[in-house]
């Protein structure tokens, strides 16, 4: 079952969609709380819940105002007409 209102590739190991805000929660979880992975990643060192808020909400606001690299490619891996730029990914080895 889809999550979002975009486009979703799926796979058996993998499913690629684009991020919203909703996902902020499971973003927290995985990412923001932990300093082991935010050691590498933003300011260094584990955030709050209303950090990752902001942070998918940022993801959403520029992916909305541009064509985003992960939407192309569904689009086009799904063979799905896309209203903005495309990628020729025909050929690749996936």
């Amino acid at each position: 079952m889809a999550r979002s209102s975009g486009p979703v590739l799926r796979t058996q190991r993998l499913v690629m969609e684009p991020i919203r805000r909703e996902d902020s929660d499971d973003l927290f979880e995985s990412v923001v709380s932990q300093d082991s992975v935010m050691r590498w990643l933003a300011t260094g060192r584990a955030d709050s819940r209303s950090a990752a808020e902001a942070m998918c909400d940022d993801h959403v606001a520029h992916w909305t105002r541009h064509a985003s690299p992960l939407t192309t490619m569904i689009y086009d891996l799904a063979d799905l007409p896309h209203p903005g730029i495309s990628v020729e990914l025909r050929g690749l080895p996936f």
